[in-house]
């Protein structure tokens, strides 16, 4: 389920056209170290969802993106989930 979901997202992103591709693709880039360190170590929230909102959370009107970015790199579709509807309700 976990690379069905990233393989969507990677998909999603591979369809986007021009500056909205690269922006998204650099951003991919730059989080997939996050993710790896985040999943190198125990969870200390469900599913790693206090990680995902705290990059979330750097920039919450973008969470969305965000979110879309963190699936990307492979992290986990529930915790983005729950850090999403928490970001997105401040």
């Amino acid at each position: 389920m976990k690379e069905e979901i990233k393989e969507k997202a990677l998909s999603f992103i591979e369809e986007l056209d021009g500056e909205a591709k690269a922006e998204i693709t650099t951003l991919l880039n730059e989080i997939i170290p996050w993710i790896k360190d985040i999943h190198s170590k125990p969870p200390t929230t469900k599913n790693y969802y206090g990680d995902y909102m705290r990059i979330m959370s750097y920039h919450p009107q973008f969470a969305k993106a965000i979110g879309l970015v963190l699936l990307a790199g492979g992290a986990n579709p529930d915790g983005v989930r729950s850090a999403y509807n928490i970001v997105s309700s401040f």
